[in-house]
């Protein structure tokens, strides 16, 4: 690469028509520093006078690269990214399109370019000692004053040399512009997770006097550092507890900028270990029997589903249960994923509490109370029959048939089939049926039947054989938006079609070559959603705004679907910039 790039040059876009001899003569300096050119040296084409790329922009404070595959030139200072690419009159500077008077060109195996383009574009002010026959080059940082703005000032365009400086050269105090270096970034949290409230930690070590920061793409913006020792840099942030973060590879990335008025960056520098960030509390659903209902068998099933959507994972040990304030864990079946529990005693004609206490890996509590009631003086649901049970495959035909209060409404679930409707086939019996399809996978649910009566009162009963139901791992899922030619909006919502009631998990990596010299990588963005029952999917506002968002970013969107059964399908991707 070193070689490649001592091979580019620049063309100084001086316009006189100086002899040969003379463009042989010709010397640069930048800041008062004369420029070494370790190969070719200054020379004239059709008016133009040549100066080595390499020499000019490192003294300029840019980096520089070369891409051979494009035959295009990428230099950095500050804020300005610049590609140019060989034979043609246009730059692209930032992501703009900009106008060259001379087209890049090659001589002698060296990238040529106008002066006046690169003056413009690094912010330089450029002058000419006829004198001496010596292009100046004065950086805006490099005097006692003035802003960040270019400014590109008396550049000598007359068909000849001339013969005085167009004004006396009046030179200004030099001052060498220290280049930022980050020697090390470390931060004080190698392994587990972070939750909301924790506090991260991050060091970085490099050129002292520097203004330093770092940030945490899909995560947190900018955070300052402050400067405790000389070349030592310390900042803290605490997670947030107000809004929900799942990423497993979140990358913690330094910034270290040089104070001026047009500064200069050391390249980005990521820590060696990422991060896991966990700060949505677990989820207890689907309760049974349902909140507020009443129920008439005694000793009813008590259920509920666990799950963490694609954070830690539902710690299965510390899973508490309490009925009336009383702990029947120890009496209770428990994993990950549900628990149930069957009273050995009767329960009294009341109203009866039941509070789920769940953990994540990372520490997230979620506390799920509800109530529900239980009769021995009124008709509610007297029977739930149904052939749902044992080991079930998609296209069975599974048969309801519920018998309780008349004129209300029945509907039942199983599993990730929800809240299905039954007919009044005739006064207080209720029927239905349904074949089973790819999507609806199982392990050991309950098939649990509703009605809700004319009074407004819902009763509910449970079926207490178990249906398994294993369809094998869902189809991989489909992106409908974004497409491949699309860019990141912010908010940004992503859509598709996955295997109806699979969960979809999504997750959002990027790669930065800065420059080609130095690669930052990383996970951005991570969420779950769920498939409804027609397989379609869409994604709440997802927030970008602090992603790592500069030019040369590649995104790299993964999906795959997740069924109730923890098989997990192929992995769709998409890449965007």
């Amino acid at each position: 690469m070193r070689r490649l790039l001592s091979r580019c040059c620049l063309v100084i876009g001086i316009g006189f028509t100086a002899i040969a001899s003379q463009a042989d003569n010709i010397k640069v300096q930048v800041n008062g520093d004369p420029v070494q050119f370790s190969g070719i040296g200054p020379q004239q084409v059709n008016g133009r006078v040549m100066v080595p790329l390499r020499g000019v922009l490192e003294k300029l404070g840019a980096y520089v690269d070369w891409v051979s595959a494009t035959q295009t030139v990428v230099a950095s200072r500050g804020n300005m990214d610049l590609q140019l690419k060989i034979g043609s009159r246009t730059a692209r500077v930032n992501g703009q399109d900009v106008n060259l008077d001379v087209p890049a060109m090659t001589l002698g195996g060296s990238t040529m370019v106008p002066l006046r383009f690169v003056g413009e574009t690094l912010g330089a002010d450029i002058r000419w000692e006829g004198s001496t026959q010596t292009v100046m080059i004065t950086t805006r940082d490099a005097g006692t004053g003035g802003d960040n703005r270019t400014s590109v000032r008396n550049v000598v365009t007359t068909s000849e040399p001339p013969r005085e400086p167009v004004r006396p050269t009046v030179r200004e105090p030099v001052r060498e512009i220290t280049p930022a270096v980050i020697n090390s970034l470390t931060h004080n949290h190698r392994s587990g997770w972070l939750k909301g409230g924790d506090v991260l930690t991050v060091r970085m070590r490099g050129t002292a006097g520097a203004d330093g920061s770092f940030r945490i793409p899909g995560v947190a913006e900018q955070i300052a550092m402050q400067e405790t020792s000389p070349g030592v840099y310390e900042g803290s942030w605490t997670v947030p507890g107000n809004k929900p973060l799942n990423i497993s590879e979140a990358a913690v990335i330094g910034t270290l900028r040089m104070p001026g008025s047009n500064p200069q960056s050391a390249p980005l520098v990521q820590a060696g270990d990422t991060l896991q960030v966990d700060t949505a509390a677990p989820r207890v659903d689907d309760l049974n029997p349902a909140p507020r209902s009443q129920v008439q068998k005694v000793q009813p099933l008590i259920s509920a589903t666990l799950s963490d959507q694609g954070g830690s994972g539902v710690v299965q040990e510390k899973v508490r249960i309490l009925l009336d304030g009383r702990d029947i864990t120890p009496e209770s079946t428990v994993t990950g994923q549900f628990f149930s529990y069957k009273p050995s005693r009767p329960l009294n004609a009341q109203d009866h509490t039941v509070e789920v206490y769940a953990y994540d890996k990372a520490g997230n509590e979620t506390h799920r109370v509800w109530n529900f009631g239980v009769v021995d003086n009124e008709k509610g649901i007297d029977a739930v029959e149904t052939d749902a049970s044992g080991t079930l495959q998609p296209g069975d035909v599974i048969n309801i048939r519920v018998v309780g209060q008349p004129g209300g409404t029945a509907t039942w679930s199983l599993g990730p089939v929800k809240d299905r409707p039954l007919r009044e086939e005739k006064p207080g019996v209720y029927v239905g049926s349904y074949r089973l399809r790819p999507g609806d996978d199982m392990d050991k649910a309950h098939l649990i039947a509703s009605i809700a009566a004319p009074s407004g009162r819902k009763y509910t009963d449970t079926f207490e054989k178990v249906a398994t139901v294993r369809t094998g791992p869902p189809t991989a899922p489909v992106i409908t938006y974004p497409g491949p030619n699309d860019r990141l909006t912010d908010p940004q919502v992503i859509r598709g079609t996955a295997q109806p009631n699979s969960t979809v998990r999504l997750k959002i990596d990027y790669t930065s070559k800065v420059l080609g010299i130095l690669g930052v990588r990383g996970t951005a963005a991570q969420v779950d959603v769920k498939a409804d029952k027609d397989g379609k999917w869409e994604t709440k506002p997802l927030d970008v705004s602090s992603m790592l968002g500069s030019r040369g970013t590649e995104y790299t969107l993964t999906a795959v679907a997740i069924n109730s059964n923890e098989e997990r399908s192929q992995v769709t991707t998409l890449k965007f910039r």
